[in-house]
């Protein structure tokens, strides 16, 4: 069998020992921590086999010292979780992946390597009771592309029986889905932070009505304003909540810097946080969230585009209309810009945030500024195409394509593609081919053996 088969493309802990006992037949329990993707035949020529284990009850499952056998053998240490419907990732050799963020909680390193051809894999609770397993092959029922082509074998439905072929296929990206449900299901939004807890801005606490409202707009001169991160506010209350969430400080700013007292000053602060809005970020939702106490106005670009417990006629030294706790102003609030996205421009924008106390004399402030951008991710259609059989390396080598759907497949955008030194691909080209049919593609057309 080749180890490294041309794949399809769309453009050390203490051994447990176990005894034998007669059980009537029975199914595998799969209700628990299961087997949800395999990484066994990695691509590259020294690439790292990884298991990952999903969690399908809602809370979370402690695995101490349960152990994965069979195939591989390896003891999960004391204090071990899986979150409740999460993920948790072991690698044959983790410190080889501490490169990749998506690896950096990773367990192992395990005894024993995962054959290519397939073989079982066992999982075992600290009472040596058969949690879950998979007997998982490369030919038949199961998915050829995961033995060499570059991709994970990856449950369908992450809360099926592992021990099922049916519940297999390949992942959808190159190199798995680690840490990740495997596949993407409608309405799945993938959100990106457009500003960040780092993202420069500036403060100033107001002493007259001279900036009106110019200071909410970009060409403003807000060169005598303090410097800092989100958020902005104080603390000089006895029992300080807001410390950790202040990244500008107005009674001890940063750097150097001079204070802009607040309590006993003002009831409101101003905020002005530059941004970039990359050209080609694809949103179909923004957001602003906001960490407050006690009431804001934001504007974008000048236009007012939120107001929470404010005042209709805010002026310089505006009081808030209403509290928000301090339990509540910890944790970031959301509010919707969808009707305001039009403001929007290419390049440099501007929030800025009236930041209202309720009082003068309030011993404590914050307002902290977030703006993130939401885009629904498509679905990929998995099309049943597959490697049926691959000849030997050589002049004879061939490559066989079956259609294992139900529906005629498009070649025209699919290619062959053989990863080694270097990367070889052939397009199909144009053509059908129908549900059951078989293509062969030899190795003179391919351009690779």
């Amino acid at each position: 069998m080749n180890s490294k088969k041309p794949f399809l493309r769309l453009r050390n802990h203490k051994k447990r020992s176990f005894s034998a006992e007669n059980l009537e037949p029975r199914l595998v329990l799969d209700s628990t921590v299961v087997f949800n993707e395999i990484m066994y035949n990695p691509m590259e020529e020294n690439g790292v086999e990884w298991i990952e284990l999903y969690n399908q009850l809602n809370a979370d499952m402690d695995i101490s010292e349960w152990i994965l056998d069979g195939a591989i053998r390896y003891q999960f240490p004391d204090e071990t979780v899986v979150p409740g419907r999460g993920h948790l990732l072991v690698a044959a050799d983790p410190e080889a992946l501490s490169g990749d963020p998506a690896f950096a909680s990773a367990l192992g390193p395990w005894e024993g390597r995962l054959s290519n051809g397939g073989e079982e894999i066992r999982l075992y609770n600290n009472d040596a009771r058969l949690m879950n397993s998979v007997d998982y092959g490369d030919s038949g029922d199961w998915p050829t592309a995961p033995d060499g082509g570059g991709v994970s074998l990856a449950k369908q439905d992450q809360m099926s029986g592992s021990h099922i072929a049916a519940s297999w296929t390949f992942s959808q990206r190159l190199g798995g889905t680690p840490g990740l449900d495997n596949f993407i299901k409608p309405g799945t939004m993938l959100f990106t932070n457009i500003t960040s807890e780092d993202t420069p801005l500036k403060a100033a606490v107001p002493t007259d009505g001279s900036w009106g409202l110019d200071w909410t707009q970009a060409g403003f001169d807000d060169a005598s304003w303090l410097t800092g991160t989100p958020g902005v506010g104080h603390e000089s209350s006895s029992r300080p909540t807001y410390d950790p969430f202040l990244g500008l400080d107005l009674d001890a700013p940063p750097n150097g810097q001079t204070p802009h007292p607040f309590e006993d000053v003002n009831a409101s602060v101003y905020i002005r946080m530059p941004f970039e809005m990359p050209a080609d970020l694809q949103s179909d939702t923004l957001i602003l969230q906001m960490r407050y106490e006690d009431g804001f106005i934001a504007y974008l670009n000048g236009t007012e585009i939120v107001r929470v417990n404010a005042p209709d006629n805010a002026a310089w030294n505006s009081e808030a209309t209403a509290s928000n706790s301090d339990r509540n102003a910890v944790s970031y609030e959301n509010f919707s810009l969808d009707e305001h996205v039009n403001l929007l421009k290419p390049g440099q924008n501007l929030l800025a945030i009236h930041g209202m106390n309720q009082t003068v004399t309030g011993n404590d402030s914050l307002f902290s500024p977030l703006i993130v951008s939401g885009a629904e991710l498509t679905p990929v259609t998995e099309i049943p195409l597959m490697l049926n059989e691959v000849g030997t390396a050589g002049d004879d080598f061939f490559v066989e394509i079956v259609n294992k759907g139900s529906d005629p497949i498009d070649l025209s955008n699919i290619a062959v593609v053989n990863r080694g030194e270097t990367e070889s691909m052939h397009a199909l080209g144009a053509g059908t081919l129908n549900p059951g049919e078989m293509m062969s593609v030899a190795a003179a057309e391919l351009g690779f053996k």
